[in-house]
């Protein structure tokens, strides 16, 4: 990654989105690394390449530069962090104050040409209003993939979270045009409490054991690797397919696994995977990375980016007839979440015409 961006540090934006997005890492970027790489970019879709590349390594341990070197902790250290992390999930919802947050969602699809103008035409038929995907082609992608697919960005869409007497709810999101989005493949919902209810309640219950160390912005963080049988599994993996108008939608609770990483020192959850078993459903990967941010002048340690990677077979029954082994398309949305502020309502009292001042 780095000789290639090194090498194309004069290449028109174009030129370079396609060298980005044929690469596959085979080890993690950080989000430090992405923001360094970031800058050095030309434009829009060199970005955009890098960031479908970034996301597509995140289920991937880190570099050994991300080890701070400390020895294995003993079976009972470990219990006492991973009690540490129960702990705090339980406290941490009620300690959260009301704020809304914005929640962008950039959604790309490893896809052929041909099934991007399909899904574009069902698209606009299903709007309300005379609308089109933002889509642009971005490159080819690795050759370890299917040959025949290429990279495209769909479009970007975002919408307010609002949290509310320990509640979320998210509005619907819409795109730079005022377009709705089209919710395709899987995304990421529950950030503020549920999604780490979820894992770390069914960790406990399930196989849980010590994985890494890492490095944290603070301190070492420790890394626990988990697995969930379908029987304890409340992993909902809820998708919709690009072929289908809004209420088809199609949910499971799939066997599953991942990885926890916490603050060895008070449980504080900061970085949560999810990846249902592939024997049991399409791919289905969720990512969720936590940090502090200010709302109304205290720090919390709230939702920052999410991850969701998810993949069917063929599309139409039409192109299974014609081509049995065509590739399936992937989907990727990475999400951001930014301007954390406390949720206040207003409100007028309008006195009658004939009081008094």
């Amino acid at each position: 990654m780095e000789q290639v961006l090194a090498a194309g540090h004069n290449e028109r934006d174009k030129k370079l989105a396609q060298q980005i997005s044929k690469l596959e890492l085979t080890e993690r970027l950080s989000a430090a690394d992405l923001e360094r790489l970031e800058r050095s970019l030309p434009g829009p879709n060199a970005r955009a390449a890098l960031i479908s590349v970034a996301d597509a390594s995140a289920f991937l341990a880190p570099s050994m530069s991300e080890s701070p070197g400390l020895d294995l902790p003993d079976r009972p250290t470990q219990l006492k962090m991973l009690a540490r992390a129960i702990e705090y999930v339980a406290r941490m919802r009620p300690k959260l104050p009301d704020f809304s947050a914005q929640r962008t969602t950039t959604h790309f699809e490893v896809t052929t040409p041909q099934r991007v103008l399909h899904e574009h035409q069902i698209f606009q038929f299903f709007q309300t209003k005379e609308a089109k995907l933002a889509l642009r082609e971005l490159g080819p992608v690795a050759a370890t993939q299917s040959t025949g697919v290429r990279l495209f960005l769909m479009g970007t869409w975002a919408g307010t979270v609002t949290y509310r007497d320990g509640s979320e709810v998210e509005s619907a999101p819409e795109g730079s045009g005022g377009t709705r989005s089209p919710q395709l493949g899987l995304t990421t919902v529950g950030e503020f409490g549920p999604a780490l209810s979820v894992v770390v309640g069914d960790a406990s219950r399930s196989e849980i054991k010590w994985e890494r160390w890492e490095k944290g912005e603070a301190g070492p963080l420790a890394v626990f690797r988990y697995s969930v049988p379908k029987d304890v599994s409340r992993f909902e993996v809820s998708t919709r397919r690009g072929d289908l108008p809004g209420p088809f939608a199609r949910a499971e609770f799939p066997a599953y696994h991942g990885e926890i990483t916490i603050d060895p020192t008070d449980g504080t959850v900061y970085r949560i995977t999810m990846e249902a078993n592939p024997s049991e459903t399409d791919t289905a990967k969720v990512l969720v990375e936590y940090g502090p941010v200010s709302i109304g002048g205290k720090t919390y340690v709230c939702p920052l980016r999410g991850v969701a990677i998810s993949s069917f077979p063929e599309r139409t029954s039409s192109e299974a007839a014609i081509n049995p082994g065509v590739p399936r398309d992937e989907y990727l949305n990475h999400i951001v979440f930014t301007d954390y502020h406390v949720f206040r309502s207003e409100s007028r009292i309008i006195l009658d015409g004939n009081a008094g001042p």
